[in-house]
């Protein structure tokens, strides 16, 4: 039995849906159960059960328990690094209590095994790069905190009751049903006004990104990869872009001439953004996967999603 434990899955669809939609396909082939836990509901007993993923993703699915129930848990976690500034109850209700309530449910029905989809800000700002697995772990952003503390927790039960866990450090994933981050905010942006963009911070801030294919691809390499019983991969591309030339590879996918460029200022854009991201992936490569899109091509490709489906950009 699998849990598969996303953040970023909505009604609306997310980047992370198609790991969603993949790794079922690919668990499942395989005969074994598999429980999807979308870290929300905080109010919610251990044992819920959501309707959500029946709604979105009709598939047939296999029994969890007696009640031949696919037990999910709510509904979305919170994937905005920046939301914690306004609202630092929100990482921990969702991000925290969810995942120990994640747990709870696995405790409760015996589920031995657990995917975790962590996030490069648990590396808050540092002093190496790339930056390994084994780097210093000191939180710039309440997020990334959340994170982190679902991280120990999942290794806490894994020693406690014998569960198995697959733990992926991200950066940030482009594709298809991408609704949040840089793209999605530029976007945004241009379609109030294709004249003027305003970027946060300096422009400067140098990111690496991930198509969402070659992402899910790692993950399902990883699950076949005996690494112990607590693992830990980071997720990302083998380098990096400025902020700037994200904005600059927008405009000419879409046509735009000419746009004016204004800077909020500073090297973050924003208190406890990570002015830059760049992951050592030796371990994840030393398993046979490297990224097959580039980071242009992915974010030319995300723009074509947002541009043919612009309802995504009034959420």
């Amino acid at each position: 039995t699998f849990v598969l434990s996303l953040s970023r899955i909505s009604e609306s669809g997310v980047t992370h849906s198609k790991i969603l939609l993949i790794a079922i396909q690919n668990i499942l082939s395989k005969r074994e159960c598999l429980i999807l836990l979308t870290q929300s509901n905080t109010t919610s007993s251990p044992d819920v059960v959501s309707q959500m993923i029946y709604d979105v993703w009709p598939i047939k699915l296999l029994p969890l328990n007696k009640d031949r129930r696919l037990l999910t848990y709510g509904k979305s976690a919170n994937a905005d690094v920046r939301g914690g500034i306004s609202n630092p109850s929100l990482d921990f209700d969702e991000n925290i209590y969810g995942t120990k309530n994640v747990l709870e449910s696995m405790r409760l029905n015996k589920v031995g095994k657990i995917v975790f989809a962590s996030s490069a800000t648990v590396y808050g700002n540092p002093q190496s790069f790339p930056t390994d697995e084994k780097s210093q772990l000191i939180q710039t952003s309440i997020y990334g905190a959340s994170k982190l503390a679902g991280e120990a927790m999942i290794q806490a039960y894994s020693e406690y009751y014998d569960i198995k866990s697959w733990i992926f450090r991200f950066v940030s994933w482009i594709g298809e049903r991408y609704t949040h981050g840089v793209i999605f905010d530029f976007m945004c942006k241009l379609s109030n006004n294709s004249d003027k963009l305003e970027i946060l911070g300096n422009g400067d801030q140098n990111k690496s990104f991930l198509y969402v294919n070659d992402g899910v691809k790692a993950i399902l390499l990883a699950l076949k990869d005996d690494g112990g019983d607590k693992s830990i991969y980071n997720l990302g591309h083998n380098y990096g872009i400025r902020v700037i030339d994200v904005a600059n590879i927008i405009c000419d996918e879409l046509g735009l001439k000419g746009v004016e460029y204004s800077f909020t200022g500073g090297k973050s854009g924003w208190k406890g953004d990570s002015p830059k991201v760049l992951l050592n992936l030796e371990k994840i490569n030393s398993i046979g996967w490297f990224p097959e899109t580039s980071i242009e091509s992915g974010i030319r490709k995300t723009v074509r999603y947002l541009n043919q489906n612009q309802n995504l950009l009034n959420l």
